[in-house]
């Protein structure tokens, strides 16, 4: 038998903190508990050799406005040297995580400029440098350090002769003690111990979009010209009647932008689930933010708020005036339990309580009702709350007075004569959602379903059918066994229906752009993307896009392959603490008893 050399030195550390709100601060600042797991001891064992420092990290999901407070700020600096610090929860704005997703969005702008919107993305230049000198556009901040606003920076030139990881102890190390935000693809390596130290090859740089846009129309003309030609057209089917209520209105009516359109979890190029419904008719047109009148009303709402649906949203506007949009919108319907259809709503609602903002008309399953009234138990939070199952059930109680007074002049302001949900076939309590405008239109969108005649009933010449099609035909076993529809199934419902336009959406991961379907069957179908914008005005022409845009992606997947070829090196793959996008923020689902009324 051999025996083995004690350890000289402990592993990593690693320790998350959430301090959700300043009056929190208090309790876990003096909690004897806390400051026993921080304290940092004496390292090493008697009589063994030196002890190599031990790597403790501590992972802040604690808001901004907390974080920079000086309560906070001392409580982080009393903890020492020992420990390095991360805040991850969402501040300042920055470059979306995936820089594939990033430039797509500026190709697809280039087919269509009003169906692909630029994003108003913040500049890496926007952050401060070290003692609050502002940076300029040649130089890529590292991470940001609170509440001074220094970081670590380095320059473009430099990035290639910089090692993979960087050791503790070198220029480029985070400062320790010091409360730092990391910016999106940011690594630390924890072990072994040889590698030990921040990784910055991932870290997600700054395109430059107009030369990326400009090598993209030279490289892509012929299919540029084609998305031109098919938005010129008055309709995308020859021949074809355009219903009255889409002659008769103007762009300033109704107009709906797709913040996430892939099933269960994010992908490279798609968020999940969260549909933005802008009635900028009712309260005046889209502003810049600087030229906004605050005390206009404009109405707003959404159809489920996946996870980082208000990052997508100042991802979309800009943060500015993604937050005043935030404290303006009127309405939530929520389809269903699934955490990709809710996880971004606690934020959201928390963000719209510090802002002041009116109760927020909530529309959802019912046991989202009873998280949210456990959720106030912590942090108090203004809505009204509608069961679904309201519009469903005839003799299902009707909400408190208050509640349904709530919900009649939410209608009144958003135009509509009718909004509401209808039974779907998914999990427990799934629904879909309609809503109806006082000039005829009548926007359906599926939630996650089986082909199901309650959906086609309430879908019934919709002006504009939103169905799932997580899967593709080759997975209609899956699809079933899994309550979902395929391609062919959301063609089932928009022919049994007769909707007049019909938009695909949820798709799984496994298929990262376009999914397959027979377009000459089908020619009233479009497929949805993250950040189109799509006006009811506009419907005519939309479908013409897919052929462009499927030409689009299949001339991008080429290089999309080659991005994914990797060198493997040799060895174990290091362990790794990964930094992911900044959120502002499992499925769950089954029976439930409906105890109570609709309330607030």
């Amino acid at each position: 038998m051999k025996v083995m050399n004690p350890l000289s030195s402990e592993g990593p550390l690693i320790m998350v903190v959430e301090c959700p709100t300043q009056a929190h601060l208090t309790a876990m600042t003096q909690s004897t508990a806390m400051a026993d797991m921080t304290q940092v001891k004496s390292e090493g064992v008697a009589g063994g050799p030196p002890p190599t420092p031990r790597v403790r990290i501590m992972a802040h999901f604690t808001p901004s406005h907390v974080a920079c407070s000086s309560e906070y700020q001392a409580w982080v600096a009393s903890l020492g040297p020992g420990w390095r610090h991360l805040l991850l929860s969402s501040g300042s704005g920055q470059l979306t995580a995936q820089q594939r997703a990033t430039a797509l969005q500026a190709k697809l702008n280039c087919l269509h400029p009003t169906l692909f919107p630029p994003l108003k993305l913040d500049p890496a230049s926007s952050w401060s440098g070290k003692g609050g000198a502002a940076q300029g556009p040649d130089v890529v901040p590292l991470m940001g350090v609170l509440p001074d606003g220094s970081f670590s920076a380095m320059e473009k030139e430099d990035l290639p002769n910089l090692a993979k990881a960087v050791p503790i102890g070198s220029e480029w190390d985070m400062d320790a003690g010091k409360l730092v935000r990391p910016p999106s693809g940011f690594r630390f390596h924890l072990a072994p111990f040889k590698i030990l130290g921040p990784d910055i090859a991932d870290i997600a740089k700054e395109d430059n979009i107009a030369e990326l846009q400009e090598s993209f129309k030279s490289s892509t003309a012929e299919i540029i010209a084609q998305a031109v030609q098919s938005a010129a057209l008055s309709t995308a089917i020859p021949g074809e009647e355009i219903p009255e209520v889409i002659q008769k209105m103007g762009r300033e009516e109704v107009e709906i932008t797709f913040l996430g359109t892939c099933a269960s979890m994010p992908s490279k190029l798609r968020n999940v689930t969260s549909i933005y419904v802008d009635f900028f008719s009712r309260g005046g047109m889209l502003f810049d933010s600087a030229q906004c009148d605050f005390n206009l009303s404009h109405g707003r709402m959404l159809f489920d708020c996946g996870e980082d649906a208000v990052g997508q949203l100042q991802h979309k506007f800009g943060r500015e005036d993604a937050m005043r949009r935030v404290k303006e919108l009127k309405a939530i319907v929520f389809t269903h339990m699934h955490a990709d259809h809710h996880g971004a709503l606690y934020g959201l609602l928390e963000m719209r309580a510090r802002m002041g903002a009116p109760p927020l008309l909530i529309m959802g399953p019912t046991k989202l009702f009873y998280v949210l009234e456990a959720y106030n138990e912590a942090l108090p939070l203004t809505y009204h709350f509608i069961f679904n199952n309201w519009f469903v059930e005839e003799d299902y109680r009707s909400p408190p007075p208050h509640v349904l007074e709530s919900y009649e002049k939410t209608k009144a302001e958003l135009g509509l004569n009718f909004l509401g949900a209808f039974k779907v076939d998914h999990i427990w309590n799934s629904f879909g959602v309609k809503i109806e405008g006082e000039s005829g239109w009548k926007v359906c969108f599926s939630g996650d379903t089986r082909p199901t005649q309650k959906l086609v009933d309430a879908s019934m010449d919709a002006t504009l059918l939103i169905h799932e099609a997580t899967f593709e035909d080759d997975m209609a076993a899956e699809a079933k066994a899994k309550k979902h529809s395929t391609t062919s199934d959301a063609m089932w419902a928009a022919d049994q229906s007769r909707a007049y336009r019909v938009l695909l959406t949820h798709f799984s991961t496994r298929y990262p752009t376009m999914p397959l379907f027979d377009m000459d069957k089908h020619p009233n179908l479009c497929v949805a993307m993250d950040f189109m914008s799509i006006n009811l005005k506009d419907l005519p022409w939309l479908p013409g896009m897919v052929r462009p845009l499927d030409a689009l992606f299949k001339k991008e997947q080429a290089s999309w392959e080659e991005d994914e070829v990797e060198a493997v090196p040799v060895g174990t793959a290091p362990a790794q603490a990964v930094v992911p996008a900044a959120a502002e923020d499992g499925k769950g689902d089954g029976p439930g008893a409906e105890k109570t009324q609709n309330s607030s």
